[in-house]
């Protein structure tokens, strides 16, 4: 299916990869499609629902001074951390902990850490190229998420739900998450 001709990123279009467990990019900071581990990643197929979550701690530093009314000095940042969850339709010849080549149905079967690579296409003409407006033409943004843990792994059945299909909800703890557009 073709993409809208849009300038807007839509959220539907999305391909999912990971690595194979234990497959680490050398270098995910430059052009990750060019590493060789880059090209093993499999497409784990697009889920219903990818949330990616940053939080920063935040500080502040206090002084005893009159004129600050115990208001804050100063604020500087502190600890970053990273999470994902992924919501997938659960398919008869792959779970989701299936698809990230994980055996089994629990957690404790991820013994290393695994990358994952999400890939947000962009509207093309008719000859295959971007598109482009006033000559600015349109990148495919990648996500590169290295060191991937899950973190929580849903299992649950539901006799009164409206929507019988069975959805998988995966929440990870990410080492990082970096944006290469291309």
């Amino acid at each position: 299916m073709a993409i809208a001709h849009t300038r807007t990123r839509l959220k539907g279009y999305l391909t999912l990869k990971a690595s194979p467990v234990g497959v680490e990019l050398a270098e995910y900071h430059v052009d990750v499609t060019q590493d060789p581990a880059f090209q093993k990643m499999v497409v784990i197929g697009a889920a219903s629902v990818m949330t990616i979550d940053q939080k920063r701690e935040g500080h502040f530093r206090r002084e005893f001074d009159p004129d600050l009314n115990g208001k804050p000095a100063e604020t500087y940042p502190g600890l970053s951390s990273y999470t994902v969850t992924l919501d997938r339709v659960d398919l008869y010849d792959a779970n989701m902990l299936e698809a990230f080549h994980i055996n089994g149905v629990n957690v404790a079967e991820q013994y290393k850490a695994l990358v994952l690579v999400a890939e947000q296409p962009v509207p093309i003409k008719d000859d295959g190229t971007p598109l482009s407006i006033d000559g600015n033409e349109f990148k495919t943004r990648t996500l590169i998420m290295p060191g991937c843990w899950i973190n929580g792994f849903t299992i649950e059945w539901n006799i009164d739900d409206e929507d019988q299909k069975y959805v998988t909800h995966v929440e990870m703890v990410v080492r990082d998450v970096i944006a290469s557009a291309s």
